[in-house]
């Protein structure tokens, strides 16, 4: 081996392997002492981007969480201002039902009605003071908001509160109505279809097309009753949100004629007489010449047949008349009504709303031996919880006899609120109960919603801390220090800097072996 004075390279290569052992030493000491592999770029500077991109979304889920949480308390606050909603609503039908007692004087009803307005003032209260953070959740300001539960951008759920105030919560209702008389031969009187203006009669083949929750179509035939098309119409409950109830109701007057010891009769039916399936009565009595107690006892000869026909039959003294109700909402039917006596007997049909008791469409004289045969449709109530509407087409030929107006027009249902409601009459008590049951279940819907939302944010959670588990522990295998494997390293680095002092100690005495030549 040579041997130089001006370059000793055994001690260059000694400093060059200790620098490298203590710059080795140093970075284990530094990931030792921080517990991170990654103290700067220039320990893995692709390793640093994607530790720095996990740190970033295990932050934003965190955050996200949060939010969730925030969401689910949100919720709760809303959904326990229903519920003590809920309370109040159900005392308010228990009211309602108590009002349409027909014990109640009026003085009673009033008494009642003072509790339901304190009630309503207590609703709307709790609707419009119910926040969570200063923001007001179910007075109907709320609407459909996002809740961040992402760590990137538009990564939102939608959550909406509907209004809980007495204006936004009731029933929507819309009479399908009025009286259809038939006089054979066919000869039409009076509206069907309240709004819609249409004698049922000239329906054939037609289609109403319900609109609530979802759309449905129901075809309207001629012969068909109420209580048929309230069948059409409920039968698609499930996807209109909408249902319907039927009931005919007419009234017989103008008696005149009725000579005592006369044989009167005539048939009763309850549906079309010429289907042999619907059931027919015979009512007949002999006149006493008195007229109250003929038709007292008239209404007692229905009333025994009522069985059968399906028809049940009430005497109004107020004004000297019979009231005949289907409460199926099947047609009233009256034919071959005849006089064996030497009187000529007349009376009068007329339907009427069983609602309000008024009098709808026009007035048929009938007249013993003329074989008249007089038809009363009846009248469709259509209820729901939510506003819908009805409309019909043209398939049938005849939407101007069913709309009135044009080729197709659309009714659209009132709604009836909280707000309206008024128990100081018994009718008054009786639709509180219905606007009250729509409210209950626009509630119950709007916290089903809400309990929904909740257990989705939960389940979010749930995902998003599984999420934060994984990335956190991909992050720890890429940025943290593994101190088994960096305690070894730490020991080597000690070895091999020590080793690299005592060869560099050496080496520098390497030189001196000249001056030992230039001796001798």
């Amino acid at each position: 081996m040579a041997l130089f004075v001006n370059t000793n390279v055994a001690s260059i290569n000694g400093q060059r392997n200790l620098m490298g052992s203590t710059n080795s030493l140093e970075t284990s000491m530094n990931r030792l002492a921080s517990g991170l592999r990654i103290n700067s770029a220039r320990d893995d500077a692709a390793g640093l981007q994607i530790s720095n991109r996990l740190t970033s979304q295990i932050n934003g889920l965190n955050v996200a969480m949060r939010n969730a949480n925030d969401g689910i308390s949100m919720a709760q606050t809303a959904e326990g201002a229903m519920q003590e909603s809920t309370n109040i609503l159900q005392r308010m039908r228990d009211l309602s039902i108590q009002s349409a007692n027909a014990t109640n004087s009026t003085v009673d009803r009033k008494a009642l009605q003072e509790e339901v307005i304190q009630l309503k003032s207590e609703l709307d209260r709790i609707a419009n003071t119910t926040t969570f953070g200063g923001q007001k959740l179910i007075d109907g300001s709320f609407g459909v908001q996002q809740f961040q539960v992402g760590s990137q951008a538009n990564e939102t759920i939608a959550i909406s509160i509907n209004s809980a105030q007495v204006d936004d919560l009731g029933s929507a209702r819309y009479k399908m109505g009025g009286t259809n008389l038939a006089t054979s031969p066919a000869t039409n009187v009076g509206t069907a279809v309240t709004g819609l203006a249409h004698p049922l009669a000239d329906a054939n083949g037609e289609t109403l097309t319900i609109g609530g929750i979802n759309s449905s179509q129901v075809s309207i035939n001629q012969n068909d009753s109420a209580a048929d098309m309230a069948a059409k119409i409920s039968s698609v409950f499930n996807t209109t949100g909408v249902k319907a109830d039927a009931k005919t109701v007419a009234r017989m007057e103008g008696f005149a004629n009725m000579v005592a010891d006369d044989g009167i009769s005539f048939v009763l039916a309850n549906g079309d007489p010429t289907d042999p399936t619907v059931g027919q009565s015979i009512v007949s009595f002999t006149a006493s010449g008195v007229l109250e107690d003929d038709l007292q006892t008239l209404v007692n000869k229905v009333n025994e047949n009522s069985a059968v026909s399906g028809i049940g039959a009430k005497y109004d003294a107020a004004t000297t008349s019979i009231v005949l109700t289907s409460e199926d909402g099947n047609n009233i039917v009256v034919q071959d009504f005849t006089d064996s006596g030497t009187g000529n007997a007349t009376f009068n049909m007329q339907g009427r709303d069983y609602g309000d008791g008024s009098d709808v469409g026009a007035v048929v004289a009938v007249t013993s031996g003329a074989a008249d045969d007089v038809t009363v449709k009846g009248q469709l109530q259509l209820d729901s919880t939510v506003l819908f509407s009805v409309s019909s087409d043209t398939a049938g030929g005849g939407a101007s006899d069913l709309t009135g107006l044009a080729d197709t027009v659309t009714a659209q249902a009132s709604e009836e609120n909280i707000q309206s409601v008024d128990i100081t009459t018994s009718i008054g008590a009786q639709n509180a109960i219905a606007i009250i049951d729509g409210a209950l279940s626009k509630i119950d819907r709007n916290r089903a919603t809400l309990g929904a939302v909740q257990n989705r944010l939960q389940s979010t959670i749930s995902n998003l801390a599984n999420i934060v588990e994984n990335s956190s522990g991909a992050r720890a295998r890429i940025r943290d220090t593994d101190f088994a494997t960096e305690t070894a390293e730490l020991t080597r680095n000690q070895i091999l800097q020590q080793a690299g002092t005592s060869i560099l100690a050496q080496a520098n005495q390497l030189p001196q072996a000249a001056l030992s030549l230039l001796g001798n």
